[in-house]
């Protein structure tokens, strides 16, 4: 591992901003570069065998860009006609009279 990928990784352990999975991962590998047995890690990340080993396939063939997950969402949903309209529908609904006030208070004029 080079210097450069082991500060990368010690300050995305370090991140209070970077998604729990990426934080977990650094650790992972920089775990592994410390010479922790998969037992080891296993008991301090919560993870299983599969787990550690996947990680640090990726991040060997990889590098630092294996470390990001690969999942690939689902489909992008094609608008047709039919949801066209739908989506027109709701946006040409009335907006609903503020939290807490009774639709009565909203008239305007002086109070009697």
């Amino acid at each position: 591992m080079t210097p450069s990928e082991r500060t990368e990784l010690r300050d995305r352990m370090r991140s209070r901003t970077l998604p729990a999975e990426d934080v977990r991962r650094a650790r992972l590998i920089l775990l592994l570069a410390r010479g922790k047995s998969y037992l080891a890690i296993r008991q301090v990340l919560g993870c299983n065998p599969n787990y550690i080993s996947r990680w640090k396939g990726r991040f060997e063939a990889e590098r630092l860009a294996g470390l990001y997950s690969h999942h690939f969402g689902r489909a992008v949903e094609k608008r047709t006609p039919a949801l066209e309209a739908r989506i027109l529908e709701w946006t040409r609904r009335p907006a609903p009279p503020p939290v807490g006030l009774s639709p009565y208070c909203l008239r305007i004029g002086p109070p009697h």
